[in-house]
């Protein structure tokens, strides 16, 4: 069960990285792609602290990566919604605002036995969390949001047609199957022989939801999904020359590596490289357009003047006119 699991939320990790990439790729302005990326996001930081989670070799460091796991988890549900509800066109500010709201304090009471009281061996698997008092209020918070979310989905599918009812049929079913699978990580809480059977699932739903999303352009797109996975092989594959000299590193110096330093070399040089590959990029061309904003406004009030001459001249039928309209809009500009 403990290798269903670590494969399982590797893939979970891997599927969730990629469609936030996607999405951040497509654009940030798009806020219907900041929402679904927001919950991709939530989703892919539950799903690496539950791959570290199962590769923890004692118990301290088990039960730290399972209240990390839930950190993300308490976001998931209500992110979704804010998602769907966008998707669909409704309006629940209330249920958004008591969402994060209800989230944030599952967050602070996180660190304390009200929650996780502690890991325990369950089933077959060595460290598996003990449900606190507070655990059952989490779990009626996401069945709740779980299902309203459906039910929106639901709707808005039987109430539209063509490729946007297939979009969202899609979505839905994919929403069934993906938390219908993350929840069959709870019984083992409360000492329930179920076991989390379901993990993959999540897996499934991520590839639906952006296959469904990727197909019909709402937000990604095929071209966002190939970017996103161009930056994470470049990534991987900066991370394995970074892994080879820290072994010999190592070796020189007469340390033996376990596997988890390896797995631990490697994740750390992921982050590196998407940090330097990706991240870094996008600071300077922030930076440089702040910078523009502030010490060059005229200078970028005069180019948009100069783009928006092409856009006046098409609209122009007589000759005397066109040139007229070019002159003056030149000499404006310098």
């Amino acid at each position: 069960m403990t290798k269903y699991l670590v494969i399982s939320s590797f893939l979970n990790f891997v599927a969730a990285l990629l469609v936030t990439f996607a999405v951040v790729l497509r654009g940030r302005k798009n806020q219907l792609a900041r929402r679904f990326g927001f919950f991709c996001l939530s989703l892919g930081i539950w799903s690496a602290a539950y791959f570290l989670w199962q590769i923890s070799e004692d118990a301290e460091r088990a039960l730290f990566l399972s209240r990390l796991l839930m950190d993300a988890a308490y976001l998931i549900p209500v992110t979704y919604l804010h998602f769907v509800v966008d998707l669909c066109g409704e309006k629940r500010p209330w249920w958004i605002r008591i969402g994060y709201g209800t989230a944030l304090v599952f967050v602070a009471a996180n660190s304390t036995p009200f929650m996780i009281t502690g890991v325990k061996p369950t089933y077959d698997l060595p460290f598996w969390p003990r449900a606190g008092p507070g655990f059952a209020l989490y779990l009626g918070f996401f069945a709740v949001y779980t299902v309203e979310a459906a039910r929106l989905l639901h709707r808005q599918a039987r109430a539209s047609s063509g490729a946007r009812a297939t979009q969202l049929w899609h979505i839905f079913f994919a929403t069934l199957i993906g938390f219908t699978g993350g929840a069959t990580n709870f019984p083992l809480w409360y000492n329930i022989s179920v076991p989390p059977v379901g993990n993959a699932l999540v897996f499934i739903y991520l590839v639906t939801v952006a296959n469904a999303v990727a197909r019909y352009q709402l937000p990604l797109a095929t071209y966002d999904f190939v970017l996103a996975a161009l930056y994470m092989g470049i990534s991987a594959t900066v991370s394995v020359f970074y892994l080879l000299a820290y072994v010999v590193a190592s070796s020189l110096q007469g340390v033996m590596l376990t596997s988890t330093d390896l797995l631990n070399g490697f994740l750390l040089g992921m982050v590196v490289s998407l940090f330097f590959f990706w991240i870094v990029p996008r600071l300077k061309e922030s930076t440089e357009r702040i910078l523009e904003q502030t010490y060059l406004r005229k200078r970028i009030g005069r180019r948009s003047r100069l783009k928006g001459l092409a856009v006046q001249i098409c609209t122009i039928a007589a000759e005397q006119e066109i040139f007229d309209t070019t002159v003056r809009e030149i000499a404006g500009a310098m």
